[in-house]
């Protein structure tokens, strides 16, 4: 599945989408493994809610799908200039066609997604 639609060299995203900028987050696991993801750079959402429950006392359960957001169609409506991750389409707008951790409706498009 490809999670990206590049744009033609030198064109202009539409007019009502909404540039967002995209960093890759590397991880080592506790087994040694690592692990890279693109992500939109809302993922420090994800970390504010939880320190939130934490200061509140709250319990939070959370689960990690691998990947499972890439199946999903995305329902906003964002572009991204690519970076050297892209390989040879470095500097070209790319329009976000599948969810991406980090999106405000990835959790949602993902759940749209299992329901159809």
């Amino acid at each position: 599945m490809v999670a990206f639609k590049p744009l033609d060299l030198g064109a202009s995203p539409p007019d009502d989408y909404k540039e967002i900028p995209l960093r890759m987050i590397f991880d080592v696991k506790m087994d040694f493994t690592r692990k890279a993801r693109l992500v939109a750079v809302g993922h420090l959402t994800d970390r504010l809610a939880f320190m939130l429950a934490k200061l509140n006392g709250l319990d939070m359960i959370m689960t990690d799908i691998g990947n499972a957001y890439l199946n999903a169609e995305v329902t906003e409506k964002y572009y991204a200039i690519a970076g050297p991750e892209f390989g040879e389409l470095q500097a070209r707008t790319v329009v976000i066609v599948r969810a991406l951790y980090g999106l405000k409706s990835a959790g949602a498009a993902w759940n749209h997604h299992l329901a159809n």
